[in-house]
């Protein structure tokens, strides 16, 4: 894996977080009106979560930060970025509604990024392999607290 230091990874991931998902999204708001009515109903919103998970992806894979950090740092910096776009834009149902979506594709392109490291022997494979647990217990919480929200 990477020889950097713990806190730049962190920092790396944290920076993707706060500013990827919100600053995608504002930049939606901010598109004209004609572009978004066209297109906010399936491409926009897919596109968007693909940046994320491609984006996680890239930092798992290309920039070998490690997974702890990657989730970590991913998950703190959009939580926060989506409070900063939330208090800047006047959004708050942003944080029940789009963050545990957009956490999902974060860890999903996390999880792609620590398989395809695995299969390609940049890390160690253990017997046990406890991050297939953690992403799946991630993934499974980001599905179920929404539908919670909703159904609740």
């Amino acid at each position: 894996m990477s020889n950097q230091p713990d806190i730049i990874q962190f920092g790396m991931a944290f920076g993707f977080g706060v500013v990827a998902p919100s600053g995608l999204l504002y930049g939606m708001t901010v598109a004209p009106l004609e572009v978004t009515q066209a297109a906010f109903s399936v491409i926009l919103p897919v596109g968007w979560l693909t940046l994320i998970g491609v984006g996680s992806l890239i930092l798992g894979k290309w920039l070998q930060v490690q997974p702890a950090n990657l989730l970590g740092g991913g998950i703190i910096g959009t939580l926060s970025g989506f409070a900063i776009f939330a208090l800047l834009v006047g959004w708050s149902f942003v944080m029940f509604a789009i963050v545990p979506i957009t956490l999902l594709a974060l860890i999903v392109g996390a999880w792609g990024a620590y398989e395809w490291n695995r299969y390609s022997a940049s890390i160690e494979n253990n017997v046990y392999d406890g991050w297939r647990y953690v992403f799946l217990a991630l993934v499974i919480f980001m599905i179920a607290l929404p539908s919670l929200l909703l159904f609740a």
